[in-house]
């Protein structure tokens, strides 16, 4: 397995000795320029110190040379540090760099000391009179760990703000593997598998034809030590439902008219009792893909009432076509069933020449469907398709929540 050392702690320190020791108190600060290593590798360490206070002086002393030396230091069992004796000699420097090793799992405390001592001379003469000294003690952690990474996918369809852990029916991804225990490091797959409802083959997943969940397992090397084995929790959904938006008509044709003043975005047919809207269709949810399924509506029976009865048993037509890629606002794109303009769109209408026909209704509640990989229709959702005439020369149709009203002059 692969190790990493992290986790170094700044800390305060320990101070102890003469009575001068009130006056002057060292701190010990720790900090690592390795922040990741192996087992058996060196880790170095930086160790500096300062001290806060100011000795207690008569009128004839002054404050000198402040020197510094390596008090030495020591580390929990099972790992080493050197130099672990103490320097004899002082030096102007207060930073020391020091070295740490362990071949096992586990958590060290090191610790590390430092002794200050500044020289007092006569003011007037310079002479030396005497030494204040103190000593401080720094700790820090360190910790062995199994080599970590993590499972990321890359999505065939990766759109900006999309999910990483949930995929669309049918969706494809990618697996990449990335070391994380702490900062990074090589990571190499030696294996992959998958269970539930996915598909795993090297490190191509593809997602199962309806709604449910997958695990993905990883062996990986990381940095070149034994492998380990991560896994990652996948959920696989299926359209939950169409939102549609009214465009605005263009490449009209068949005698359909756009108003002059248009702000609902409708159609009509001159000396008609019509009415229509052009709509373009999105799936829910929107932070995955669809682009692999065909989308569509299945047959239904309409139910009509007053002059729309004989429209009872009237049966909606199925169609299917294909889905756009993601987009996190709007969600996946139906491709039609109408194709003749960007966006492809979805045509509701209602025409009779007979404009003085009474009131009636007709409504049909049409599944939503989509088939992925077969051609088998998995209904996902209902959408309400309605025609109401007024018996007054108007008539609205309206369909999942948008709707337009024409009335004949």
């Amino acid at each position: 397995m692969n190790y990493f050392l992290r986790s170094i702690a700044i800390a305060f320190l320990l101070f102890y000795g003469s009575v001068t020791f009130a006056d002057v108190s060292v701190v010990v600060q720790v900090t690592s320029t390795y922040e990741v290593v192996k087992p058996g590798v060196t880790a170095q360490y930086t160790v500096s110190g300062s001290y806060n206070g100011t000795p207690s002086l008569n009128t004839e002393e002054e404050a000198g040379t402040v020197e510094w030396q390596y008090g030495g230091g020591n580390i929990t069992a099972d790992a080493t540090i050197s130099p672990s004796a103490a320097e004899t000699t002082w030096s102007a420097s207060n930073t020391r760099t020091i070295s740490t090793i362990s071949n096992n799992l586990g958590e060290y405390i090191l610790r590390i000391y430092l002794k200050v001592r500044i020289q007092i001379k006569n003011k007037t003469t310079g002479a030396h009179i005497r030494y204040i000294e103190s000593t401080g003690r720094g700790s820090a952690k360190l910790k062995v760990t199994n080599g970590k990474f993590k499972i990321v996918l890359v999505f065939d369809d990766d759109f900006a703000g999309r999910s990483k852990t949930r995929m669309g029916v049918g969706e494809g991804a990618t697996i990449t593997v990335e070391a994380i225990d702490p900062v990074g490091g090589t990571t190499t797959i030696e294996s992959t598998s998958g269970t539930g409802n996915i598909t795993v083959s090297g490190t191509s997943v593809t997602a199962g034809n309806f709604s449910g969940s997958g695990t993905i397992t990883v062996t990986a090397k990381v940095n070149g030590k034994t492998a380990t084995t991560e896994t990652l929790g996948v959920t696989i959904v299926a359209p939950t439902g169409v939102r549609q938006e009214k465009i605005i008509p263009v490449d009209l044709h068949n005698g359909w008219t756009v108003p002059v003043t248009n702000p609902d975005r409708k159609l009509y047919v001159s000396g008609y009792c019509s009415v229509g809207m052009r709509v373009a269709s999105y799936l829910n949810p929107t932070d995955v893909s669809f682009h692999e399924i065909d989308v569509g509506e299945g047959t239904c029976e309409g139910t009509g009432t007053g002059s729309l009865l004989f429209w009872t048993g009237n049966v909606h037509p199925r169609w299917k076509v294909g889905v756009s890629t993601g987009n996190i606002a709007q969600g996946c794109r139906v491709e039609g069933p109408n194709k003749g303009q960007q966006p492809p769109y979805d045509f509701c209408s209602f025409a009779t020449e007979n404009v003085n026909i009474a009131a009636g209704t007709c409504t049909w509640n049409i599944p939503c469907e989509y088939h992925c990989n077969t051609n088998i229709n998995r209904p996902f959702a209902i959408t309400i398709g309605k025609i109401v005439l007024d018996g007054k020369k108007g008539v609205t149709v309206s369909k999942a929540g948008n709707s337009v009203q024409h009335t004949s002059p």
